[in-house]
This record gives structure tokens, sequence and C-alpha cells, in this order.
């Protein structure tokens, strides 16, 4: 076996090792003595080898996004394969820069949004900062200076703003909802600014009511494996009380603390992506809303609204789960009033 072979299969299988951490079925994800000796040993680095290695050692990601890294990164390799790199030491300077300029230039065509763009140099930079700590690649690679040559491209004036549903098309929404379920599913969403995984991932127990009758959101798995938890006004919480409880379900009883709080027919127990994605669509087409309209919609729609309701961009960022601020700046555009002290879900208060 060569040694291109050997780290390959070693990257392979630190890889393996890494997804049964994730999975709690393993804490063995560091490389031992004797796998850092061959890789010391290795004159060549395979690409592979090396993604293998990095995807083992990444911690602070959720499965969906890990999942959209080994894309991105297989795309990666796969774009310096066709200029004759398979070899995480025959990476240059030279090779970065194309390969950002081939994403900008495709970008100005049309072709990707910058937000996509910038996510896969995202992965990319971390991937190469990795290999530079491991000394995977050559030293001229540092990170200050990958973070220059794979820079996230600026978009050409195509790139269009999240897009959001007006005060109307809220309540035309909520009203066109198939069911009670449905209904607390699109106002939670609205009212929260949910990921749809993390929807898919609450439980009963993850709601704690309050006196006021509004309640504790603890969202326990989110992006990156952050929890985080925030106050639902009474508004948001009651469609969602109103259903729970024509359900037969009660906040006293442990097993129902503990099950799905969206739950499918039949032996459907936790509403899916995709089913949650077609509940949204649906309820849509009933309104006639006259634009695409899918979960994340109702994610960027609450983010919209607290925003020009004077809502705290600290706080917005807190309650979304990001940890950067950049990333709720987008939302500052949007000038249309409502009014209001802070944020309130003044679609769902009625005239």
């Amino acid at each position: 076996m060569s040694k291109s072979e050997a780290l390959l299969g070693l990257g392979q299988g630190m890889a393996q090792r890494g997804r049964a951490w994730r999975n709690n079925m393993s804490n063995e994800t560091q490389l031992t003595t004797q796998e850092r000796a061959a890789l010391a040993r290795a004159e060549v680095i395979p690409l592979q080898g090396a993604i293998g290695v990095y995807e083992a050692s990444i911690t602070d990601l959720a499965d969906t996004t890990l999942a959209v890294y080994d894309h991105t990164l297989g795309e990666f390799a796969a774009w310096l394969g066709e200029r004759g790199v398979a070899d995480a030491l025959q990476i240059t300077p030279g090779d970065l820069i194309a390969y950002r300029r081939a994403w900008q230039e495709a970008m100005d065509r049309g072709e990707v949004k910058p937000s996509t763009v910038g996510k896969k140099l995202v992965a990319c930079r971390r991937f190469l900062k990795h290999c530079h700590i491991e000394g995977f690649t050559q030293p001229e690679l540092t990170p200050e200076r990958v973070d220059t040559y794979l820079k996230s491209p600026k978009g050409n004036g195509r790139g269009r703003l999240p897009d959001y549903l007006e005060v109307e098309e809220i309540q035309a929404l909520l009203e066109a909802a198939g069911s009670a379920r449905d209904r607390a599913l699109i106002t939670l969403a609205l009212g929260s600014g949910l990921r749809v995984t993390e929807l898919c991932d609450l439980v009963l127990g993850d709601l704690r009511p309050l006196a006021d009758g509004g309640a504790i959101l603890e969202v326990r798995e989110g992006k990156g494996r952050k929890p985080r938890s925030f106050r639902l006004g009474p508004e948001v919480f009651d469609p969602v009380r109103a259903y729970v409880e024509a359900d037969g379900r009660t906040w006293r009883s442990v097993g129902d603390l503990e099950a799905p709080l969206f739950q499918g027919w039949g032996e459907e127990l936790r509403l899916t992506r995709q089913r949650i994605y077609q509940i949204v669509k649906a309820a849509a087409e009933r309104a006639l809303i006259q634009k695409p309209v899918h979960p994340h919609t109702l994610r960027h729609t609450f983010a919209t609204h607290f925003t020009i309701a004077g809502g705290n961009p600290v706080a917005l960022a807190e309650i979304l789960g990001h940890a950067n601020l950049d990333y709720v700046q987008t939302y500052t555009h949007l000038g249309r009033m409502i009014t209001g002290q802070g944020y309130r879900a003044t679609w769902l208060e009625g005239p």
C-alpha cells in the first residue's frame, strides 16, 4: 500500500470516527500517536485524506451543515484535481486566487447567489486553516493569507434582499393553515424565527408556559450545537397551547414533555423537514400569495419585522442563533415602520 493510499484510508477512518462522536457513539476522535507519526512521515497529503481528518475534528457544526461542508470541500477537491492538484502540499496561492475568481465570475453571470459563494468560501477557509495547523499545506498558506485569497466576493447588484411577507400576507397565510397544528407551526415560525430543523427537533418540554400567557422557548440543539432561549408573547404561544391541549397533551405529563411538539398523523411521530416545507407551501398556495414561500421565508419575515419595529440587532442575533452580527445587518435596509416599542408580533394581534 502506498503512502497516499494509507493516508486516504486514515482520513476516511477519522471521518467515520468523527461522525460517531457527533452521534454520541464514541469520543475517540483525536489523532492517535501512530496516526500523527504516519502523517509526519507522509510525503504527500491526498486532499480527500486531509478533508477526512478535518471533518473528524469538527464539533461545532450541526449535521446538516457538516453535510454541506462535505459537499463543498469535495467540490473544491474536484476543481483542484482538474488543475492537476491532488496533494494538499501542492496547493498554491495562485490556486486559491483562481478558485475565488471562478466563483466571482459565476456570480457576475447570475449563475449563483453571493450568499452561496460566501458559504462555500467560508468552508474552504476553515478547511485550509486546519490544514495549516496540521502541517498539511505549504507554510506560506497562513490563516491570514488564506482569508485574503478566499475573501468572500461582493455582490454585483444582482443579489436579492431576503424575501419576507407583508402583514396582509401573514394574516392570509395563518387563515389558510390547514389545521390547528399547522397554524401553531406557522405562528411559532413567524414569531420566533426558528430554522426548519429546529422546528423539527422541538419537544413539548422545550416550551415553558408563563403566568402572563407567554412562554420561554429553549432551543437545545441549534446550529453549531449552541443552545439558546428567549421569551414568546401570548400572541405567539396561544395557538401552540391550543393545539397541544386539543391534542390531549399536558405540560404536567413527563411522557408528553419528552414527545415531539409537532407530530404527524399515523406512524409519522415527528414532522420532517420535507413535511414542514409541504405544510408551508400548501398554506401559501391557498392564501394566493404571489411569491415563493418556504420555512426560511418565515424566518426572514420574523427578522425583518423585528428590525423595522425597532428591535435591537444584538438581541435579534441571539434569538436567531447567529454568533456574528454581520448576518443580521441585511435586515436593517427595510425601512417600513411598524408601530410599537420593541418587537411584538403585531400581525397576530388583530385590529
